[in-house]
């Protein structure tokens, strides 16, 4: 069995005002959601995707990651 452990670091930096940036560990998936350095809806991207990422209940397959990737793109572009 392989197991991993995760740790993620971001800053907000020395211009932006917020960190728009997102990661997820679970038993499933690891993620990182960039925030586009204050893009409009950069924020919001980033969590969707991170909610869409954060449903996934079973182990990643090729084509899981494909649709859950899909999945996630679908529903920034829908917002």
């Amino acid at each position: 069995m392989l197991r991993m452990t995760g740790v993620a670091v971001s800053h907000v930096g020395q211009i932006r005002k917020t960190n728009q940036d997102r990661a997820l560990f679970s038993p499933f998936v690891g993620a990182v959601a960039d925030g586009m350095g204050g893009h409009q809806g950069g924020e919001q991207a980033a969590a969707i995707t991170i909610e869409i990422f954060s449903n996934v209940t079973e182990p990643m397959t090729k084509e899981r990651l494909v649709h859950t990737v899909r999945a996630a793109n679908r529903a920034v572009f829908d917002e």
